[in-house]
């Protein structure tokens, strides 16, 4: 099973960076090829259970659960329901953790799937490259 992972240290404390992060209906506002989000059900964005619809921006449509959330460990996990992707059994994680000098935040976001092997490459430079490193640098460009 794959593992795409990115990492990032981004100069604000963990909190402010997690309140931000921890919004799991707002990934419009730093992943670029996502063009909406929306809550479906009417559920809190933070219930777990919660399913997300994303509009990307060649209007392609996703849908996700969210699986795991913890103030605690300033993260949550969620789950790939469908999407355009080339790849199954796809889950993704965001943790925020702290620098222990500075009060900047530590910031992984990681994920797991099933893909062909003659996809790995391109799925993790998608993924570990596009989404979660662009992703990760806007919000350090927004927040650090």
């Amino acid at each position: 099973m794959p593992r795409s992972y990115t990492s990032s240290v981004i100069g604000a404390d963990p909190d402010t960076v997690w309140g931000f992060l921890r919004d799991f209906d707002r990934t419009p506002d730093y992943v670029d090829a996502v063009a909406r989000s929306e809550i479906l059900d009417g559920k809190p964005a933070d219930q777990v259970g919660c399913e997300r619809k994303l509009t990307l921006t060649d209007g392609s449509l996703v849908r996700e659960r969210l699986v795991a959330l913890s103030d605690l460990d300033r993260s949550y996990t969620y789950h790939l329901l469908e999407g355009p992707f080339p790849f199954t059994r796809y889950y993704s994680t965001i943790r925020v953790s702290p620098v222990t000098q500075g009060g900047a935040s530590f910031v992984e976001w990681w994920s797991t799937y099933d893909c062909e092997p003659e996809d790995e490459r391109a799925v993790d430079d998608l993924l570990a490259g596009t989404l979660y490193g662009g992703g990760l640098a806007a919000v350090a460009a927004r927040l650090g």
